[in-house]
């Protein structure tokens, strides 16, 4: 079932078109098709119609294996981009992708569970499962939701030492919220000793990167 919220479709557009080409810059699969497909989708490009554009990526996903369009086509459906909103579209497109390598599609469906988005109903374990794969593959950014997952009990058991070291494996990469978590972690002792200086150093890498709630840490 698809909740019709006009300020909700408006946002999650905004979000798509702003991440259409997230992670895929330096994927081997982004071929000039594909980019050119997702530039019209995004309205830098009038070369052709959205129907146009979904048309070719379908073709490349389909016939081609490119993850790069399974993962925009995913981006597509789950927010009515040129076509009606189809979540069920919008998952299988993005368990495509991430089966064939686009370990950004693993968060775009934990955060679909996650938040329920789209009238999906919220399922805690399976966007913990979702984030967990991706982090094991190495996605800065599903450590990073793994590591919250972890940290707040959501559809796994607490546990704050394997948190922080998923907060560690993204912050390692310069992920902010992770860098903000880990000062959380080391100035209440959660996961690991408490040590105000390193809480204070994780907060200081996380603010320098503009994360507003580490900002307001250190007021």
């Amino acid at each position: 079932m698809v909740i019709n919220n006009n300020k909700t479709m408006k946002k999650l557009k905004t979000i798509a078109l702003l991440t259409l080409l997230s992670a895929s810059s330096a994927f081997a699969q982004n071929s000039n098709g594909v980019r050119d497909a997702i530039n019209a989708l995004q309205g830098t490009s009038k070369n052709m119609s959205h129907e146009e554009a979904i048309t070719i990526l379908t073709s490349y996903a389909t016939n081609d294996t490119n993850a790069v369009a399974m993962n925009a086509l995913g981006n597509v459906y789950a927010s009515g981009i040129g076509t009606d909103m189809d979540m069920n579209k919008a998952v299988h497109w993005y368990e495509m992708a991430a089966a064939n390598g686009m370990l950004i599609a693993y968060h775009n469906l934990g955060m679909i569970f996650k938040n329920a988005t789209n009238g999906v109903e919220q399922d805690f374990t399976k966007a913990c499962s979702y984030f967990s794969k991706g982090a094991a593959e190495g996605s800065p950014v599903c450590n990073y939701n793994y590591g919250f997952m972890l940290y707040k009990g959501l559809g796994c058991s607490q546990d704050y030492g394997k948190a922080v070291e998923c907060f560690k494996k993204a912050a390692a990469n310069k992920h902010a919220a992770s860098l903000y978590m880990l000062g959380l972690c080391y100035r209440n002792g959660y996961g690991v000793d408490a040590d105000n200086g390193v809480a204070k150093d994780y907060l200081v890498q996380s603010a320098n990167l503009g994360h507003n709630d580490a900002i307001d840490e250190l007021l």
